[in-house]
């Protein structure tokens, strides 16, 4: 009797654990997509709000995917099997989703976010076998019109599966999404009316996805030009809504039609059917029309930064002028005593003394090349045995005075030997030694040459 009740045992508690993990009817594969779009920064809190509420309305090992729709690329930042369904998992999940920021300026590519998570689900709900599977698109709706014709097409492949696709979206949401979900190719809702709990609650138990009309919702069908016929008319593609579902004449919430709208003339282009443009041209003009929303969005969301900008950069330019105005004094005194003292180094006339007598060269400013030697032709006549015909040239080099020795001996330059066919560099006041008999100074005089200089004959001849 003990063996059998030992058995008994046995099996239920090996039965018990197996029975969490028989699939439930309520368990559901689900992706979630959050588009990243400048345009969605005002709308990311609601967003976040709007994911942790779908994630916690899932059943046990219901599988969960969140992507995050990006230019160009996709972003899988879960991807999980919710296993104890407790408060933890849940935290784990609101810190993915707080990680998730909108990009500047960017326009996020919801049609490719859209493919990769169906590729997925249906990978994860053939190896689990789920029969529900439904995917949520959390955005602002103002996709381009390229984007919102992709995601409506895939939207409707999926749906004819037995998938489930809801969309949201503000007022200024693409048309293309809101034909599409009158068209019953998805499902669409307004952002601020979501309610995650009740589409998935729906999709378990296999109800029709609509959403119930409010006054503002009906207000915002008045708007786009729906409500004010109650019959199935297809709605023409440049006519907007803001509901996802064609509902029953008989369903129909009476809006509140405001005194504007009521005034408003209903134009003939407006209750019929547009007519198919080229295909061409339409794209471009759409693209067109879209990129400027896009831009006019864009811009009135940084404007404050741009102008904070301006204003920094202005008060930037005051202030240095500021400083220049109050430093003007200082600086023009440092650049008077920096120009005066490279000026003096230039200044003043160039000066030979030998044996007594002293030869102006000029301005050392001006002073281009003087020979010395003992030949008739120099502009330094130096008569002596020792001394060739032409011995130096003096000459300047840029700002440099320099001198070359044209001798056949060496010559010495205040204790610095130069070779014959040397060059050297002279600092005044300098000493220069021919021979042992013959020996001069060059310096530099300031002002004008004194009074009792004498020019050499050459000069004197100039006269």
């Amino acid at each position: 009797m003990k063996a059998c009740m030992f058995w008994i045992l046995v099996i239920l508690a090996t039965a018990a654990p197996g029975s969490d993990l028989r699939q439930s009817s309520d368990q559901i594969a689900l992706g979630i997509i959050i588009d990243t779009s400048w345009s969605c920064t005002d709308d990311m809190p609601n967003i976040r709000v709007l994911s942790r509420q779908a994630f916690s309305a899932c059943d046990r090992h219901s599988y969960i995917e969140i992507l995050s729709a990006h230019p160009g690329k996709t972003r899988i930042r879960l991807a999980q099997t919710i296993r104890t369904d407790s408060s933890q998992e849940v935290k784990n999940v609101s810190e993915i989703l707080n990680k998730i920021n909108t990009g500047f300026l960017s326009c996020a590519d919801i049609s490719e976010a859209l493919d990769l998570a169906a590729k997925r689900l249906d990978t994860a709900s053939r190896q689990k076998g789920f029969d529900d599977v439904a995917i949520l698109i959390f955005t602002d709706g103002r996709l381009s019109d390229t984007d919102s014709k992709q995601v409506v097409a895939m939207s409707e492949k999926l749906q004819n599966k037995g998938w489930h696709v809801f969309v949201t979206g503000d007022s200024q949401a693409n048309r293309h999404l809101l034909i599409g979900a009158n068209e019953k190719k998805l499902t669409w809702s307004l952002i601020s009316e979501a309610n995650p709990v009740v589409w998935l609650k729906q999709v378990v138990e296999g109800k029709p996805t609509k959403q119930p009309i409010t006054e503002k919702t009906a207000q915002s069908e008045v708007l786009f030009g729906k409500a004010a016929n109650k019959s199935k008319q297809p709605i023409a593609p440049g006519r907007e809504s803001a509901n996802a579902e064609v509902l029953e004449p008989e369903k129909v919430v009476e809006p509140v039609i405001t005194e504007a709208v009521k005034d408003k003339p209903i134009s003939t282009e407006e209750s019929a059917p547009m007519k198919a443009p080229t295909a061409k041209k339409e794209r471009i003009e759409d693209a067109s029309k879209q990129q400027e929303k896009r831009l006019i969005t864009n811009l009135q969301k940084i404007w404050p930064w741009l102008a904070g900008l301006g204003v920094a950069l202005l008060l930037g330019i005051v202030a240095v002028v500021m400083v220049a105005l109050r430093n003007g004094r200082q600086w023009q005194s440092s650049a008077n005593s920096l120009l005066g003292a490279n000026q003096s180094k230039t200044e003043g006339a160039l000066v030979i003394e030998f044996n007594g007598q002293k030869y102006g060269l000029g301005q050392l400013s001006r002073f281009t090349s003087a020979d010395i030697g003992s030949g008739p032709n120099n502009t330094v006549k130096i008569p002596h045995k020792s001394v060739i015909d032409k011995h130096l040239r003096l000459f300047r080099k840029s700002e440099d005075l320099m001198i070359k020795n044209l001798a056949r001996s060496a010559i010495i330059i205040s204790g610095t030997e130069v070779k014959p066919g040397q060059k050297h560099k002279l600092s005044l006041p300098v000493r220069i030694k021919l021979s042992d008999d013959v020996q001069f100074s060059i310096r530099l005089v300031p002002n004008k040459i004194p009074s009792n200089s004498k020019r050499s004959d050459e000069d004197e001849a100039t006269k």
